[in-house]
């Protein structure tokens, strides 16, 4: 057995990503230990941001695997077997593969069986736009392409909109809402 090169992990450690990848990591925890599920949603879209998609579904596969073993173990004296075994069954085999998958499928045909989620809000704009034409649609408008990407702190502020205002044309929150004219006798 041969002991991983320290250079390595030292390369990894002074890159700032790893930083914000243990703060995610740390917080999908967290999320974890006080209701027992929902990691994987922290997790997945946060880290895909930071590094890749590809990067995410691996680490939280291992991350999961040798994170809940502890708890499995003690576990097994108290599961419903005719209950728990076909979810088991289920999941050995079909996360290997679709981890699997996200290594070995093109991204362009990923893309076509999430209807497009990374752009989807602009079919939400026009809803005659197909998921498939998208990116098509992207190109032929600018307007939309200019639109860009938020950053992983700007989709967090926009957490607290989430009305709309239709004299403004633009979403606001519930504290913005009180400070309207309209409404700020009741």
């Amino acid at each position: 057995m041969t002991i991983p090169d320290y250079a390595l992990f030292a390369a990894a450690v002074a890159d700032h990503r790893f930083w914000i990848a243990l703060a995610i990591a740390i917080l999908a925890g967290a999320v974890r230990g006080f209701s027992g599920f929902g990691s994987a949603q922290i997790y997945i879209p946060l880290i895909a941001a930071v590094y890749s998609p590809r990067v995410a579904a691996v680490t939280l596969l291992i991350i999961d695997t040798l994170g809940a073993a502890p708890f499995t173990v003690r576990a097994f004296a108290y599961c419903t077997w005719p209950e728990v075994l076909p979810m088991y069954i289920a999941a050995a085999i079909a996360v290997p593969i679709g981890t699997l998958a996200l290594l070995v499928i093109d991204p362009i045909v990923l893309r076509w069986f999430t209807a497009n989620i990374g752009v989807h809000h602009v079919h939400h704009l026009c809803s005659r736009i197909p998921f498939y034409r998208l990116p098509r649609a992207l190109r032929r408008h600018p307007e939309l392409a200019s639109i860009g990407r938020l950053t992983l702190g700007q989709s967090i502020l926009c957490v607290r909109l989430v009305l709309w205002d239709e004299a403004a044309r633009r979403l606001i929150s519930f504290r913005e809402l009180r400070t309207l004219p309209r409404h700020a006798a009741g």
